[in-house]
């Protein structure tokens, strides 16, 4: 079993979609019900993949619910466009992506300037300190 927020009791997210309809959590719980089925085909899976399908319908729903959706029609024309395939992009891009960074000289060069810019970011932190903030002074018009 598994939670759409990754933590339900520490969520604090608002999704107005919630709000637009009468029967919202039915009509959510059918729309993802379909995407269910419409990855499954996609898929062409059987009853021994049910968790990596569970899984990609998952990433599916967390990637629509990120984007904030107005309505449960914005909810369900952006899951139109998070097929199996497009997940299967997003997943390479972004494998791609953590290879990258991950590389021996990315982590080499990390290493070698982390000193460096940890010391840079204490001493402007202590600057800001030291020198304060100036607020801008409010005129009476626009208190109002």
């Amino acid at each position: 079993m598994w939670t759409i927020s990754g933590s339900s009791e520490n969520c604090h997210d608002f999704h107005p979609m919630f709000f637009t309809h009468d029967r919202s959590f039915e009509e959510f719980f059918c729309i993802c019900i379909q995407l269910l089925n419409k990855t499954w085909k996609e898929m062409r899976a059987t009853s021994e993949d049910f968790n990596k399908v569970m899984q990609v319908v998952r990433e599916q729903i967390m990637r629509a619910l990120t984007l904030k959706p107005n309505s449960l029609d914005q909810f369900k024309s952006r899951l139109q466009n998070l097929s199996y395939t497009e997940i299967l992009k997003i997943r390479q891009s972004e494998r791609m992506n953590q290879e990258d960074f991950q590389s021996r000289p990315i982590l080499e060069l990390r290493e070698k300037i982390q000193p460096e810019i940890m010391e840079l970011i204490k001493q402007q932190r202590l600057n800001r300190l030291c020198d304060g903030t100036c607020f801008r002074k409010i005129s009476s018009r626009r208190r109002q």
